[in-house]
């Protein structure tokens, strides 16, 4: 009988011992998920392009992100890698193929309360959506439907 009481004695600790493991693993998970803003460019241009993303923390000016990305995919979707969760200012601007010199620019502010950074691409403009939970604030004017733009982009 002392056996068996052992060994309930071991099951039952085992098994809260566990049950801390699984809590801890789930916090850590959920902590890294939460601690990024994700970016997602889309393209609808003709041809590809350049798109410079940098951060800064609003409060130190440290810088926290920058990065280059070619989106050689028409009609396609580009997510490179998150931002922090916290607050900065974002640069996102479109640069000529050539020479790198900058063509058109954006500068946004995200928060903690961010949810996505959105960047879409058309052949003559960059237009920036940050989803903000609660609002969205959308930077530049997408193409008209009249032209070769689509029409999804007047449900803002």
């Amino acid at each position: 009988m002392n056996r068996r009481r052992v060994l309930q004695s071991a099951a039952v600790g085992g098994t809260v011992a566990l049950a801390g493991c699984v809590d801890g693993v789930m916090e850590h998970f959920e902590g890294s998920l939460q601690g990024v803003i994700p970016i997602e460019i889309e393209s609808e241009a003709s041809e590809p392009q350049t798109v410079y993303v940098e951060a800064h923390e609003r409060r130190t000016d440290r810088q926290t992100y920058e990065e280059g990305i070619t989106v050689s995919q028409v009609d396609g979707t580009v997510h490179p890698s998150h931002l922090e969760r916290s607050d900065q200012h974002v640069y996102i601007a479109t640069l000529d193929p050539d020479d790198q010199t900058e063509l058109q620019a954006h500068q946004t502010t995200v928060t903690e309360d961010t949810q996505l950074l959105l960047i879409r691409l058309y052949d003559d403009e960059l237009v920036v959506r940050v989803d903000h939970g609660d609002e969205e604030e959308v930077l530049g004017t997408p193409p008209s439907a009249d032209g070769e733009g689509n029409g999804d982009d007047e449900d803002a």
